[in-house]
Formats: structure tokens, sequence, C-alpha cells
């Protein structure tokens, strides 16, 4: 359990308006990234979405996945929709993902001040603005990169509410369909499930509402499954078939930077910062004596880097707009959930 330290009224006062610049922040930092570049550079793939959101906006569904694939999604496509008599997709379709990839630092961010672990949300919104411009680029693009995070951060309310009823359920329903949107988000679903899983597993609700919840959002990637397998027609890229090798695996680990550089806080386009980072975490939790984050932080990050031995993981042409840094995009809220369950000492203003 936490122990909050008791702010006085300045202090509350001074913690809530640093809160509100933060955001303000991070709002002005997206509209500058949509207009210089999301606005102005695009690829096959977005224009892509553009056509998926017109046919939404004409109500007509053709496919359940990303147009030609049996993976990803048109989400973003469909969630532009409704506005596409107003702008143009160009437009509303990068303002619609900077939304999905900003809202969740929002939602934690106020999650946690309401639980009174008011430092823990500074440091929340502040991540974003550590992090370099590529990961604004990356998170700026309507490709599906950030759709199955969005919903894994949805599923990671329920850490924080574990007394709320059917959170189990629910837990279980946003990590699923967050998988099959884009299965990214499960670097940070995962350290979520553990820790629910330490806490209720002595719980039958525990078991019978994670089970509903997640047969019901697997219908999602089952149809699409299905649909793919009775129109072949349809797939011009199929999803990868998954292979492990240590040979894979040790390119991975000898050229981090590739895959973290474009989600390392302070020092950019560098792995030396996730690795410290990666470090410092178990060694806080136990010295903090939470000693159930700290063998689940070292699980998280150990399959982390295992997933180096995963052929997919390579998939990327090096340019901005395919990076390979794109499957670690869950990293920074790993990084979040672990400092939101740290004590933090109150000092004084």
């Amino acid at each position: 359990m936490h122990t909050t330290p008791n702010f006085s009224r300045k202090e509350n006062s001074l913690l809530f308006y640093a809160l509100i610049l933060l955001i303000i922040l991070n709002i002005v930092n997206r509209i500058i990234v949509l207009d210089k570049f999301a606005f102005v550079y695009s690829d096959a793939d977005q224009v892509m979405m553009w056509i998926g959101s017109y046919d939404f906006y004409k109500l007509e569904f053709y496919e359940p996945a990303y147009y030609g694939q049996n993976y990803n999604t048109m989400l973003e496509a469909l969630l532009a929709a409704p506005f596409f008599r107003f702008a143009s997709p160009a437009y509303i379709l990068p303002i619609v993902t900077s939304t999905l990839a900003l809202f969740p630092y929002f939602i934690l961010a106020i999650v946690c001040y309401r639980k009174q672990l008011k430092v823990q949300s500074l440091f929340i919104m502040a991540i974003p603005l550590l992090l370099p411009p590529e990961y604004d680029f990356i998170t700026s693009m309507p490709r599906g990169f950030v759709t199955g995070i969005f919903f894994a951060v949805l599923a990671s309310i329920y850490v924080y509410y574990q007394d709320k009823k059917w959170s189990f359920f629910l837990f279980a329903f946003f990590s699923v369909l967050g998988f099959a949107l884009n299965p990214n988000g499960i670097l940070y679903t995962l350290p979520c499930g553990l820790f629910l899983l330490y806490q209720n597993y002595k719980k039958k609700s525990f078991y019978i509402q994670s089970a509903l919840g997640g047969a019901l959002a697997a219908i999602y990637p089952l149809y699409i499954s299905y649909f793919y397998q009775k129109y072949p027609n349809y797939l011009v890229h199929e999803l990868w078939t998954l292979r492990f090798s240590f040979e894979s695996l040790k390119m991975g680990l000898t050229n981090l930077s590739n895959h973290f550089g474009s989600i390392a806080p302070i020092y950019w386009y560098h792995s030396t910062m996730v690795i410290l980072i990666f470090t410092a975490i178990p060694v806080i939790f136990l010295i903090q004596k939470k000693y159930s984050w700290t063998i689940i932080s070292v699980i998280t990050i150990l399959l982390t880097l295992l997933t180096f031995g995963v052929n997919k993981i390579y998939d990327g042409d090096g340019s901005v707009f395919l990076p390979v840094s794109r499957m670690y995009l869950a990293i920074p809220f790993m990084i979040v959930l672990w400092v939101s369950f740290m004590e933090i000492k109150k000092w004084k203003i």
C-alpha cells in the first residue's frame, strides 16, 4: 500500500498548477508537431487511412482490419470519420492519432492525482516532454502504432481501482482488445496483469471476470482470422510467422539504441538512459521493500529484452515512417506505472 505525504494547502495549490502547466505544455508541443510534421508529411499507409475514413464516413465497411492486412486496424480512420465533412483527413487523422497518444498520459496523471499521488502525476505529465522528437513524430502518424497502448492504459486504470465492480472484467476486456489492435501494448499490460494476479490470486471473481472479459474481447481478433480465411483475396500483407532465435537476440542486445533510442528520455536516441532506468527501478523497489514490484519489474524487463529474439521486432526500414522503435512505445508507460507505485517523500515548499 502507498503512504501518501500530507501536503499543505499551499503545496496542494502549487502541485495542481504545476500539473495544469505540464498538461498545457504537452498540448502546445503536440500542436507544434502537428503543424511542422504530421500535417506536412505523409506516406502510403497514412493515405490508406484517409481512404478508410472516407469509406466509414459513407458507412461502407469492407474489412475488419487494416486494408489488405490480417492485422492492425483502421480505428483512427473510424474515429475520424464523423469529422470528415469538416476538414481534410490529412488534418483530422493526425489529430485523432495524437489524441490517442497523449490522452493515456492525461488519464494516468488524473488517476494518480485523485489517488493523492500528486508528485507521481507530475512525473507522468513530464515524461512526454522528456522524450525525443521522433517519439512525437511516430505517435502523430495515423498508422495504428498507438491504438493498442491506448486500450492497454484504459485497462490499467483498474490496477488503481481494484475495488470497483467488474474491475477484473474490464481489465481483461481492454487488455485483450488492445492486444488485438496492436500487440506493442503488451509490455505495459504485462506488469499490470502480474500485479493484479499477485493481489487477487485467491479470489474466484478475479478468474471468472477475467475469463469473461478476455473471451468477449477475443471475438474481434477471432472474427479477423475468420474473415481473411474466408476471403483470402483481400490479403496483400499477412501477419508474420513469429520466430525466436538467439542470433536475433544477440543482434538486438548489441544494437539497443536502434530500438530504444526513440523512447529514451533526456539522453535522446541512445539506449543508455533506458538501461539505467531498467537497472534502477528494481533496486529502488527493493530498497523500499516493495518485493512484489521488485519481482514484477525484473520479470517485465527480462521479457522485454527477450523480445529481441523475435523476428518481427526487426520489421522496419530505418525511417521515421516505419521505425523498429514503434514496437517499444509502451516503455514510457511501463516507467510511469513503476513510478506511480513508488514511495516519494514529501519535500519542503
